[in-house]
């Protein structure tokens, strides 16, 4: 914290004191002065007889000095008031200060405190997360069959004893051991649903807990021993398998292993024709109507009497085949029902 010096503080009211005591002396000196040389003199019969400008004379003789002595003493106190308001001044700056800097002290103390308080709780979340990582290995060797019961059982009394990457060195002395260590350990895990997610959970806990420590800023060496140590060679060695388990859950498009896909049964076997729609003798055409035979057949439907009823399909259909004809080459010709 910055220190300041405390500055020295004027005298109050001595100066001020002095300044009218000694005024007061003088004025009282000077009237004696003059009231004894008035006596001594002239005396005051023949001062009073004198003429009016004998009298101001005499006057501004005798109140000039008192005047410019009270003038005089005026100046000094005004002076000495602003020698004390300067001072206090200067406190209340010095004060203002001193405060400033205990608020800065205050204020660097507590994010201090809050930053211990982060990097502690951090490291505590680090033992945890290191504890979750190994729970997480131990079940995905423990249920894929890579170690024996009995190594699995060492390698927890090794992590109790206070040894953190006891399974990460196990797998990966086996991964160095065996050339298809990652190909063989994701075909189990593609065929145990529990594995898999296990593997999951491992992968996405040792990234969660890699963000925390940059934005923690947590000490050089935490951070070297979570991203060059046994822990990220074996998230390493997960994340090549869980690639190898999305490979193999993943199905492969036709044709990509060299096989020629299914014939589609809605293609059909021969080369497709330029005009898919049927020509215009491919089409039935109804019969010509004569004008007579025309005429009962809606004289009967608008009596009602029974006679040839025409059916909704019988209008639409024939709609439907006229629209099919895009091309006027191919459209057939209208036929009049009266020849």
């Amino acid at each position: 914290m910055r220190r300041f010096d405390t500055p020295r503080r004027a005298p109050r009211g001595l100066l001020g004191l002095a300044t009218l005591g000694t005024a007061l002396i003088l004025s009282v000196a000077w009237i004696g002065i003059v009231r004894g040389y008035v006596s001594d003199g002239p005396g005051w019969d023949a001062l009073t007889a004198g003429t009016p400008a004998d009298l101001a004379l005499f006057g501004a003789a005798a109140a000039a000095p008192l005047a410019a002595l009270w003038l005089v003493a005026a100046f000094v106190l005004i002076a000495i008031g602003l020698a004390q308001t300067q001072a206090e001044m200067r406190a209340a700056r010095y004060q203002a200060m001193r405060t400033t800097g205990e608020i800065e002290a205050l204020v660097r103390t507590t994010i201090e405190m809050q930053e211990q308080s982060r990097r502690q709780s951090f490291l505590s979340g680090v033992d945890l997360a290191l504890k979750d990582l190994n729970s997480h290995a131990g079940l995905v060797t423990g249920r894929l069959g890579i170690l024996s019961p009995e190594e699995s059982e060492y390698l927890w009394a090794m992590n109790a004893a206070g040894d953190p990457w006891a399974f990460s060195h196990a797998l990966l002395a086996r991964a160095g051991e065996q050339p298809d260590f990652a190909d063989r350990m994701a075909e189990r895990v593609a065929a145990d649903e529990v594995a898999a997610a296990s593997l999951h959970r491992f992968l996405r806990r040792y990234e969660r807990l890699l963000a925390l420590a940059r934005d923690h800023d947590a000490d050089k060496l935490v951070r070297e021993v979570l991203e060059d140590g046994p822990l990220d060679r074996l998230f390493m060695l997960f994340d090549a398998v869980s690639a190898r388990v999305q490979a193999l859950m993943t199905p492969a498009p036709d044709g990509a292993d060299g096989t020629v896909p299914p014939a589609d049964p809605w293609d059909p076997p021969g080369p497709m024709d330029s005009d898919p729609w049927p020509t215009a003798a491919a089409v039935p055409t109804a019969p010509p109507r004569t004008p007579g035979t025309q005429a009962a057949a809606q004289a009967n439907d608008s009596a009602g009497h029974a006679g040839p009823a025409i059916s909704p399909a019988s209008r639409i259909l024939p709609g439907v085949w006229a629209g099919r004809w895009t091309d006027p080459a191919h459209r057939p010709a209208p036929v009049s029902p009266y020849g």
